[in-house]
């Protein structure tokens, strides 16, 4: 009974492209946040100095000349500006973690679906505190107007420890400034994460039906 439920659920972890033991290990420790913050020039008809949100919470607000729009979130880990000259800009609020940057520091960098962020990143790439995007023509890590686009981060989390994540930047039309946050990922064991990873519960979900049949063929 054993050894065909494991063939199912082996089977079935193929659907989803690999085998389960290779997902759960792969994706243990990730932690999504699809948070779509909508960051623009504006909230509510005010001037908007930017979205402060703390990754390890999921919780965010945007800072006016009014005053704060929604609750304000303490140890904020990002801030997402649009208002510092032409471009979207990301800062940190720890300057012992920082943002993967483009060629020491000239700007934030879009990285490639695959790129990994941790201790240490492949050169050109390095750490920053804050900065805008980098648009640069002709450079691979450059930002489009109207695309959609990663960025990699670290920060630390309440225990202090840092931890590695990559976000999802969806530029307006038109527009280096305004955009939306969709994504932001970490690693909650403090190991490197891969730019456009995500868990697959599909096949986590597998293997709870694959159990459900087995106990019903038991009962029958």
């Amino acid at each position: 009974m054993r050894s065909n439920l494991a063939k199912k659920c082996a089977a079935g972890a193929m659907l989803f492209g690999g085998t389960l033991g290779a997902t759960s290990a792969a994706n243990a420790g990730l932690v999504v946040w699809n948070c779509n913050i909508a960051v623009t020039s504006t909230v509510n008809g005010s001037y908007n100095y930017g979205t402060f949100a703390n990754v390890e919470t999921q919780q965010f607000y945007s800072d006016t000349y009014d005053g704060p729009v929604g609750a304000p979130v303490t140890n904020w880990d990002l801030r997402f500006a649009p208002n510092d000259g032409s471009r979207f800009r990301v800062g940190c609020y720890d300057p012992s973690v920082g943002l993967v940057t483009n060629t020491n520091g000239t700007g934030l960098a879009n990285l490639a679906s695959g790129a990994v962020v941790g201790s240490s990143l492949v050169s050109p790439l390095g750490y920053a505190v804050s900065s805008s995007l980098l648009v640069n023509a002709g450079n691979p890590n450059a930002w489009s107007a109207g695309a959609t686009g990663y960025f990699g981060f670290q920060f630390k989390v309440a225990s202090g420890a840092i931890r590695y994540g990559w976000g999802e930047i969806a530029l307006l039309s038109g527009s280096l400034k305004q955009a939306t946050v969709t994504r932001l990922v970490y690693d909650d064991t403090g190991a490197s994460v891969t730019v456009g990873v995500v868990p697959a519960p599909g096949a986590f979900a597998l293997v709870g039906l694959a159990g459900m049949i087995t106990g019903r063929r038991r009962k029958a």
